[in-house]
């Protein structure tokens, strides 16, 4: 696997021919995993990799982007909780139950998703999203 890496490398004509011929075989009944729009987005990220680079390093290309803190969290080794790659712990299952720490966790998608944050310009447009137009926070009520 080593080998093949150092020989695709800064070579992304050879990466396509790569996968045209795992397409060719998986068409021809090859056991290959992964999926075809999955080997044809690998093509389309090697051709262009700037076009999706925060989707394929969170192993979500080829879909429109959900923020991970809608539905999602990471527990470290050392007791941390992130709600995905691109941002910092929110608190620690060693000291705070999982439940608060859900319960208490930013509300990052009402500003835009981590993901679109950390996407170049280019990335945005290749999925269809406009850059993140910040709104307003709700009003707090009073307790009466």
């Amino acid at each position: 696997m080593v080998r093949a890496q150092r020989q695709l490398a800064g070579r992304p004509e050879r990466a396509v021919a790569v996968l045209r011929r795992l397409i060719e075989r998986k068409r021809q009944g090859s056991t290959i995993a992964n999926s075809l729009a999955s080997l044809e987005t690998m093509i389309a990220y090697f051709r262009d990799p700037d076009s999706m680079r925060v989707l394929v390093q969170d192993h979500a290309a080829g879909k429109k982007p959900t923020c991970a803190a809608l539905s999602m969290m990471q527990i470290q080794a050392n007791g941390d909780v992130t709600m995905c790659s691109g941002t910092a712990p929110v608190g620690n299952v060693k000291t705070t139950p999982i439940r608060r720490i859900w319960a208490d966790r930013p509300d990052w998608w009402r500003a835009g998703c981590c993901h679109e944050r950390r996407m170049s310009e280019h990335e945005k447009a290749t999925v269809g999203l406009a850059a993140p137009t910040p709104q307003p926070a709700p009003a707090e009520v009073a307790a009466g």
